[in-house]
């Protein structure tokens, strides 16, 4: 619990779950799955480091059928590597009941996700 209580300053829940994301994820992978497709699951962090450039896209459900709802374009840095926080400050809310699929452009291992979630019942 934070001084804000069950919420953070921006108003967002704690984060109660996280995930994260390693290896080579060039034909996609499920990085967070519904809790039995009867809640849909909220991000409110992203957290993405690469030594190399690379894009990461996400889907709203499988990559084949899902909806693209962030793409981020990470660029290295002088140094060889490159971190990039995302604090969303309304939920990104990921409805399918498959759950949230992530994608990176080539098979570089170079990188870590964080995604920090929580379910909501609401769809």
């Amino acid at each position: 619990m934070s001084a804000a209580g069950s919420f953070r300053d921006d108003g967002l829940p704690n984060s109660a779950q996280y995930a994260t994301v390693t290896g080579d994820i060039s034909a996609g992978h499920l990085a967070i799955s519904t809790d039995g497709g009867n809640s849909s699951v909220n991000i409110t962090d992203i957290v993405v480091s690469k030594n190399t450039d690379g894009d990461f896209t996400f889907f709203d459900g499988t990559t084949g059928n899902g909806t693209q709802v962030l793409k981020l374009f990470v660029k290295a840095s002088d140094n060889g590597n490159s971190t990039d926080v995302i604090n969303f400050t309304q939920a990104l809310k990921i409805r399918h009941n498959a759950g949230l699929y992530v994608l990176c452009d080539s098979t570089d291992t170079d990188y870590s996700l964080l995604i920090n979630y929580y379910h909501s019942s609401t769809r």
